[in-house]
């Protein structure tokens, strides 16, 4: 039994794990990356056959601790909100590709930007 392994059957309240389930934490099988400005990166990522979306930072700022604690600040502050109209964050964790990264709820949609360039009707604004 790995690390990640102990850790996690060691909070399992069953005590059962079932045999062929893969319970490494960075259990990711597609990454696509998304567009993204400033020191930022983001991917959308497929984990256990569902989408979510994964903000690091990028390669040039994952050593400097200004920005290591801007995204634990980040973190700290989306955690606590919960309102059908925020997504929903998840969790903080090392990701062997993107360091350490957000995990967030994906949103299959249009983004503000694109949404208001349709000229939408009052009612929907």
């Amino acid at each position: 039994m790995n690390k990640n392994e102990r850790e996690i059957s060691s909070v399992s309240t069953s005590g059962v794990v079932p045999g062929g389930v893969d319970l490494s934490i960075n259990n990711i099988t597609e990454y696509v990356e998304l567009p993204c400005a400033g020191h930022n990166c983001l991917y959308k990522v497929r984990r256990h056959g569902k989408w979510y979306i994964i903000k690091g930072l990028k390669p040039e700022f994952r050593s400097q601790q200004l920005y290591v604690e801007l995204l634990y600040k980040e973190f700290d502050l989306a955690v606590s909100l919960d309102h059908p109209n925020i997504v929903g964050t998840y969790t903080l964790e090392n990701n062997e590709r993107v360091g350490l990264c957000v995990v967030m709820e994906y949103v299959d949609g249009v983004t503000l930007r694109d949404f208001i360039a349709t000229n939408p009707s009052e009612q929907l604004r």
